[in-house]
């Protein structure tokens, strides 16, 4: 059983599909106390991803960016021709976010 390796469903999940890029890693790393509660977790950005894949979303709107890690997991997703615009009214995030990516 999971439980004898796992201590919880999504330590399962995000053994299975939470790996993150060297980019993700980074962007995640700039995310601190109250703001990590409300960035995607990897495994949701890898379903994220997939529903990208599946709709063949070649342009896409984030509003809120943060660190920018979900916008660079969406890049990842896109075909080379994507574009993907992202908005963010807190200057200092939006620093942050373009660091990141």
């Amino acid at each position: 059983m999971t439980s004898d390796i796992f201590n919880s469903r999504e330590d399962y999940i995000r053994a299975l599909f939470g790996h993150e890029t060297a980019a993700q890693k980074t962007a995640r790393a700039t995310l601190s106390g109250a703001h990590d509660g409300i960035s995607l977790h990897a495994e949701e950005a890898r379903i994220l991803q997939l529903l990208i894949r599946l709709s063949g979303a070649r342009r896409i709107v984030e509003i809120g960016t943060l660190g920018g890690y979900s916008a660079l997991a969406m890049a990842a997703a896109m075909p080379e021709d994507g574009h993907i615009i992202t908005l963010e009214k807190d200057a200092a995030r939006a620093a942050q976010a373009r660091a990141n990516t």
